[in-house]
This record gives C-alpha cells, structure tokens and sequence, in this order.
C-alpha cells in the first residue's frame, strides 16, 4: 500500500513537471510568435507608407493628377456597379 502511495506521488510529481515545462515551451513560443508579428507588421506598414509615396510622387510629377482622379472614380462606379448588377442577379 505505501509502494503504490510513493508510486502514485511520484506520477504526479512527474506530470506536474512536464506541465511545467509545457507551460514554458508555450510561453517562449508565444513570446517568438509576437515579436516576429511585430516585425511583420512594421515592414508592412513601411511598405505601404513607401508604396503610397511612390504613387503620390509619380502622379504629381508626371501631373496625372486627372487622369488619376478618373481611373479611380472609373473603379468605384465599375465595383459599384457590379455590386448592383449581380445584387439583382443573385
């Protein structure tokens, strides 16, 4: 009876510590996870704060600017459109 008492303790003592490391494996795996989603997120926004320039930069040097203006009112009467047109369709 005081075998199977030792044996049951030491079970338990064992599944606690490989909860414990568990318990840290994750902790570090999240730490990783959300410093490598910040990195990500940084270079995203630097491209799309670059790529925006870009854009802003060549329309108004090459002084598209109407021409630019009617592409983009183009697409939003087009998607508009579209939404209507397959809205009644479907």
């Amino acid at each position: 009876m005081i075998r199977k008492a030792h044996k049951r303790r030491k079970e338990k003592e064992e599944r606690a510590r490989k909860a414990a490391r568990l318990a840290q494996e994750l902790h570090v795996d999240k730490d990783q996870v959300a410093a490598e989603f910040n990195n990500f997120r940084l270079r995203m926004v630097s491209i799309w704060a670059l790529s925006n320039a870009l854009l802003v930069s060549v329309i108004l040097y090459y002084e598209w600017l109407s021409q630019f203006a009617a592409y983009v009112a183009g697409m939003i009467i087009l998607t508009g459109g579209s939404k209507l047109v397959f809205s009644f369709l479907f």
